[in-house]
C-alpha cells in the first residue's frame, strides 16, 4: 500500500540568471504512520545484516571513480599556498574538554555515521547507523537507554533496515527529531520522520514516511539524508540515485522537503513541499545541505549550500535559498553561485597505522551554519601542500548579495589527516563570530581518533586531541580501504552560551569504529562552569560502562546471497516454537553477515533460521547454545 499521497497546489517552473538554473515544487500531504512508545520497547535483539564487501555510498561505481581519481592525483608535485590560505594554528586558545564518554555501544560492523542532538533538559540522543543512544546528563549515574534502529521503525512493516539517521533538538518547540532511511536497494526506500511528543525521548513518537522512489521511476533508492529546523518548518534534503549505473548516470537529483512542523507535531497529516528537478544548467545540483542556526533557530530565510564534490579540483559553490512558507504560492527558490578564493579538491584517503586506508568519500559540503549574516561551512579536500586530507573551511560573507564573496582555508597540522568535519557556533551571544569545529582524525604511526578546533574572527587555536583510538579500524572495505564513517555530529546547547556537544568516531581495539560523546566549552566560556579533570572524566565514562548494556552477548551467522534477494531471519527455541522474528531485510548479492545479540535469551539451545523469501533453495538454519543468561 503506498504511504505518500499527494495533494499538488501547484506547480513552479522558476528560471534564473543567463537561465542556468531551473526548479519545481509540488505541495505533498502524507499521512502518519505509525506512533512508537519507546518506553514500550523490550526484547530488543539489535539485529543488523551487513553485506561484507561493504560497498561506499552511491554504489560500487562510485567507489571505483572516487578510487580512480585519487590515484591519479595521489601522485601530482605538492603546490606552494599563500599564507592567507592556511590556517595558523595557535592564534586562539583551545577548547575546553569538560566530560567524555564512549556512547552507542552497538553490534560491531557498520560505519558510524555518527550524530547526536541535545535538549535544554539534558536529553542528549546520540545516534549511528545501527541504533539510538538515550541519557540525561544533568542526571548523576541516570538510567541509559539504547534502543535498535531496526526495532524503531518495526511498527513500519516492510523490510527493517534502518540507516543514515540524523538527529536534531528544536529548541523552539522542544522536541525532536530523527530522520532516517529504511531499505537500500531500488524502489523500496523510505525517508522515516519521527517526532517526539514531548522533551523527553523515551516516550512517544509519531513516524511518518516519505516514498524514496517519489515519481515511480525504475530502480530509484534515496540516499543520505540531511536535516535542519527554521522557527516554523523542518528541511531535509535527500538525493535519489538509480541503481546499477555508473555514477554519473546514477545521480538523479536531490530533493529539498520543507515540512511544516506543527502538523507533525500534533500526528496529523503532514504538510509539506518537495523541490525537484533543481538544476544548473542541465546537470541537477548534487548533494545539497541546508544550513542550521547558530544562536538559535533560523528566522526567515532558509539557506542551502552545495558544490561540485566529484570534481577533482573546483572552486563553485552553489547557495539556494528559501524565503516563504510551504503552503504560500509566492514561494520560490533561488539558485546561485559564487566562487571561492580558494579551490577544493578531491579528498586522499585516510592514513592509519598497519598501512591501512581511511575512506574520506568525497569534497561535499558536510556541515554549514548562519550567523551574523555569514555561512560558515567544512568539507573534506586535499591540502596541495601537504598532500594530505585536510578540513577545508568556507566562508561565505554576505550570502544575500548577488554575488557573495567566499574565503577558504585549509586546517592541517603537517602530520595527521583530518577528515568529516562538523561545526557548531559556540559564542555567548548572537554577535560573536565563533565556532567549534570538530573532525576525525589519523596518521601512519597511530589510530584513529576524535579532534577539534576553536575558531573566532578569523583565528584558529591549536588542535585539541578529545579522544585518542585504540587501534586501526577495519571494517571491511575494499583494497586495503576501510570505513570511517560518512559524518559526524555536534551541536550548540541552546541554554548553555559556549557550550558545545559532539559525536564522532574512534578506533576500538576490536577494529570497529566506536562512538565517542563530548562536552566542550569555548575558551572565553564566561557563565557558572567548573572544568572537569580527566579523572573525573574516567569516572563519567566508566559510569556510562556499568549501566545496563542489552548487547554484550552477540552471534554471528555469514551466508552468500546468489542473488538481491528478500530474507527473513526467525528465531525458534528448541521445543520449534517461534521465539521472534529477528529481522526481514534485503541481502545484497555475495557475502553477507547477520548478527544480533542473545542477550534478551535466557539459557538453552536455539534455531536460527535465515529463510530466502525469493528462493527457498538458499535458505538454511544455524543451532545456537546461549549460556548463562
Amino acid at each position: 500500500m503506498k504511504k505518500i499521497f499527494l495533494l499538488i497546489i501547484s506547480l513552479i517552473s522558476f528560471v534564473s540568471f543567463a537561465q542556468e538554473t531551473s526548479f519545481k515544487s509540488k505541495a505533498v500531504t502524507i499521512k502518519r504512520s505509525a506512533i512508537v512508545d519507546l518506553s514500550k520497547i523490550e526484547n530488543d535483539f539489535f539485529p543488523v545484516l551487513q553485506k561484507l564487501e561493504a560497498p561506499s555510498p552511491n554504489g560500487e561505481s562510485y567507489r571505483s571513480y572516487l578510487a580512480n581519481v585519487k590515484e591519479k592525483r595521489k601522485n601530482e608535485p605538492l603546490k606552494n599556498l599563500p599564507n592567507a590560505h592556511k590556517a595558523v594554528l595557535g592564534e586562539q586558545p583551545q577548547p575546553i574538554i569538560a566530560s567524555g564518554f564512549e556512547s552507542n555501544i552497538a553490534p560491531a560492523g557498520r560505519p558510524n555515521d555518527n550524530d547526536m542532538a541535545i535538549s535544554d533538559d539534558g536529553w542528549l540522543i546520540s545516534v549511528i547507523n545501527s541504533n539510538i543512544h538515550i541519557e540525561n546528563i544533568d542526571e548523576v549515574n541516570g538510567e541509559i537507554t539504547q534502543i535498535s534502529l531496526t526495532y524503531f521503525a518495526e511498527a513500519l512493516g516492510n523490510y527493517n533496515q534502518a540507516y543514515d539517521p540524523k538527529v536534531e533538538y528544536d529548541p523552539v518547540s522542544d522536541r525532536f527529531a530523527l530522520c532516517f532511511l529504511n531499505g537500500y536497494t531500488a524502489n523500496n526506500t523510505n525517508i522515516v520522520i519521527g517526532v517526539s511528543l514531548s522533551g523527553n525521548p523515551n516516550g512517544l513518537w509519531f513516524l511518518y514516511e516519505i516514498e524514496g522512489n517519489p515519481f515511480e521511476a525504475d530502480d530509484i533508492w534515496s540516499d543520505y539524508p540531511m536535516i535542519a529546523f527554521s522557527e516554523e518548518e523542518i528541511f531535509i534534503t535527500i538525493n535519489l540515485i538509480k541503481e546499477g549505473v555508473s555514477w554519473q548516470e546514477g545521480f538523479t537529483q536531490t530533493l529539498i522537503w520543507q515540512i511544516d512542523k506543527q502538523s507533525i507535531y500534533s500526528g496529523s497529516d503532514m504538510e509539506s513541499r518537495m523541490w525537484y528537478d533543481i538544476n544548473f544548467g542541465d546537470n541537477p545540483i548534487r548533494n545539497i545541505i541546508p544550513v542550521e542556526g547558530g544562536f538559535y533557530s533560523k528566522t526567515g530565510t532558509q539557506y542551502f549550500l552545495s558544490n561540485r564534490n566529484f570534481a577533482e579540483e573546483n572552486d563553485t559553490i552553489f547557495i539556494l535559498s528559501i524565503n516563504g512558507m510551504y503552503d504560500d504560492e509566492n514561494t520560490a527558490l533561488n539558485v546561485k553561485y559564487g566562487l571561492t578564493d580558494l579551490p577544493y579538491t578531491m579528498p586522499p584517503n585516510g592514513r592509519q597505522a598497519l598501512n591501512k586506508q581511511l575512506q574520506t568519500n568525497d569534497a561535499r559540503i558536510l556541515g554549514a551554519c548562519y550567523e551574523i549574516g555569514k555561512i560558515h561551512f567544512v568539507n573534506n579536500s586535499k591540502n596541495p601542500e601537504t598532500g594530505f586530507v585536510e578540513v577545508y573551511h568556507g566562508i561565505i560573507n554576505d550570502p544575500a548579495s548577488e554575488v557573495p564573496t567566499i574565503n577558504g582555508t585549509f586546517i592541517g597540522d603537517g602530520i595527521h589527516d583530518f577528515a568529516y568535519p562538523n561545526l557548531a557556533f559556540s559564542g555567548q551571544q548572537a554577535q560573536d563570530e565563533q565556532y567549534i569545529i570538530a573532525f576525525s582524525y589519523s596518521k601512519p604511526d597511530d589510530f584513529p581518533g576524535t579532534a577539534a578546533i576553536f575558531y573566532q574572527e578569523g583565528e584558529y587555536s591549536d588542535v585539541i586531541f578529545i579522544k585518542e583510538g585504540l587501534g586501526v579500524i577495519t571494517y571491511p572495505g575494499g583494497n586495503n580501504q576501510y570505513r570511517w564513517g560518512d559524518y559526524s555530529g555536534i551541536q550548540y546547547r541552546y541554554n548553555q552560551p559556549g557550550a558545545v556537544w559532539l559525536s564522532n568516531t574512534f578506533g576500538g581495539e576490536d577494529g570497529e569504529g566506536r562512538t565517542w560523546v563530548a562536552q566542550l566549552y569555548s575558551p572565553d566560556q564566561s557563565g557558572e562552569f567548573v572544568e572537569t579533570n580527566t579523572e573525573n572524566i574516567t569516572t563519567f565514562e566508566l559510569n556510562n560502562k556499568i549501566a545496563p548494556n542489552p548487547i554484550n552477548d552477540i552471534f554471528s551467522v555469514e551466508f552468500e546471497a546468489p542473488a538481491s534477494n528478500a530474507y527473513s531471519m526467525q528465531l525458534f527455541d528448541a521445543a520449534g516454537k517461534k521465539v521472534k522474528t529477528l529481522l526481514n531485510a534485503k541481502a545484497k548479492q555475495g557475502k553477507n553477515r547477520f548478527i544480533f545479540s542473545t542477550n534478551p535469551l535466557t539459557s538453552g539451545m536455539y534455531i536460527l533460521k535465515v529463510v530466502n523469501l525469493e528462493n527457498t533453495e538458499y535458505s538454511f538454519e544455524e543451532k545456537i547454545m546461549v549460556l548463562g543468561n
